[in-house]
């Protein structure tokens, strides 16, 4: 089972750490091991993000919020509004 740091999880999300401390607020679940030691199990993780509709795009290039409704490229297209694709 793999775990990831606070660090770890805001560069895997690109997300800040205000963003990742809300995010547990909101039920992002977190494994305390100790009273100084907490991680993120990595599929936790990426389950949430999943939920939440969330993708970031590799390589540094930004971030992109997909709808969990596209699931395709084709339904990407439609639903940006390019109907003669």
């Amino acid at each position: 089972m793999e775990y990831l740091t606070f660090k770890q999880a805001q560069e895997r999300a690109q997300i800040g750490r205000n963003t990742l401390l809300k995010w547990i607020k909101e039920g992002l679940p977190v494994i305390q091991f100790s009273s100084q030691l907490k991680r993120i199990r990595t599929s936790d993780f990426d389950a949430w993000m999943v939920s939440r509709g969330t993708v970031k795009t590799a390589g540094g290039l930004g971030s992109q919020e997909v709808s969990n409704s596209v699931t395709s490229f084709e339904g990407y297209i439609e639903n940006k509004g390019f109907k003669n694709w």
